[in-house]
């Protein structure tokens, strides 16, 4: 803040000084985990969040009407311009996986092979849609760890883990993991399968990353992105 006679830092939600419409941008920003800094300058109210990889700033301006509107914004990672979130959990992906980018995240390890017939129905329903899916040319591993089922697929830089609990309320329960270049890309996934092949689709055409690996000869099915519900930077 080097203007002091423009700039009023707040940071308290409560504050009666923020007007109702930015203090709502301030809430969903802090349901997903980022904790912006608040200023008012000259007519003006801004919310930016920066880290060591990733800086956004969202500016709102007050309209004839007297209400509070969002006016620009910016996405930065590493210094670079990006296009703009969809929403703010998608906003609080980029930031994370700008942060973790230097990490790489490896996929579960596959427990030791089990015969299909040996999973439980829904596991096995799983296992047999991907083989006929993606061909017998495609490595479809399944493995057993006492009460938990694995479905593994790893081509090229992607590898994919559907992991399978029982539980005495719920069931049979499934997590959803996908790493694609070392990166944890099972949010995007949303526990969806065909979403999470097409996240790896763009591993698979690069080709395997080990040189021993066969690549998988049949394309990863499509399927189309989730409907845009707005943009966290804009309103």
């Amino acid at each position: 803040m080097n203007n002091h006679n423009a700039e009023v830092a707040v940071s308290e939600l409560a504050d009666p000084a923020i007007p109702k419409a930015v203090r709502s941008w301030i809430r969903d920003f802090r349901e997903v985990g980022l904790e912006p800094e608040v200023e008012h300058i000259g007519r003006r109210w801004r919310l930016s969040v920066t880290t060591e990889h990733a800086a956004t700033e969202l500016w709102l301006k007050r309209t004839p009407s007297g209400s509070w509107k969002w006016a620009d914004a910016s996405l930065t990672v590493d210094g670079e311009p990006r296009p703009l979130a969809h929403d703010a959990a998608d906003l609080a992906r980029i930031f994370r996986e700008a942060n973790q980018a230097s990490e790489r995240v490896q996929a579960d390890p596959m427990p030791p092979p089990c015969a299909p017939d040996s999973a439980p129905p829904r596991v096995q329903q799983e296992y047999w849609a991907l083989v006929r899916h993606l061909g017998d040319e495609t490595p479809i591993q399944l493995g057993r760890d006492g009460n938990q089922w694995f479905l593994g697929l790893d081509v090229g830089g992607a590898a994919l883990r559907m992991r399978f609990w029982r539980t005495r309320t719920e069931g049979l329960l499934m997590r959803l993991q996908v790493i694609v270049d070392g990166r944890d890309r099972s949010e995007q996934a949303r526990g969806d399968l065909a979403q999470a092949l097409q996240l790896m689709k763009p591993a698979q055409e690069a080709g395997p990353a080990d040189p021993g690996m066969n690549p998988a000869s049949a394309a990863l099915p499509s399927s189309s992105a989730g409907s845009r519900k707005g943009t966290v930077m804009r309103n």
